[in-house]
């Protein structure tokens, strides 16, 4: 679960923080490994991500647009974009 108030996904995806959980993420699925978590080690077959942003900032565009460049940069990982308010309420 990731949260952002940023828009623009090419400004999100060169986060070094995203980059790297990212980055992780699909080393862990794709060699099998998974990752460790809290000492933990947790393998996995599919990876998915939920992005929350403020629903202010949400809008149908923006979402299609982020999905849209996710699926392009990181295919071998599953995102899903919701409100914040979503969650919590």
């Amino acid at each position: 679960m990731k949260t952002t108030t940023v828009t623009n996904v090419d400004n999100w995806l060169a986060s070094n923080p995203i980059k790297k959980n990212l980055d992780n993420l699909e080393f862990g699925k794709l060699t099998g490994d998974g990752i460790t978590w809290n000492g933990t080690n947790i393998k996995y077959l599919e990876a998915e991500v939920h992005i929350y942003m403020p629903k202010e900032k949400f809008t149908p565009a923006i979402e299609t647009q982020l999905l849209n460049k996710l699926a392009l940069e990181r295919p071998e990982l599953t995102f899903k974009i919701n409100t914040i308010e979503d969650f919590v309420n």
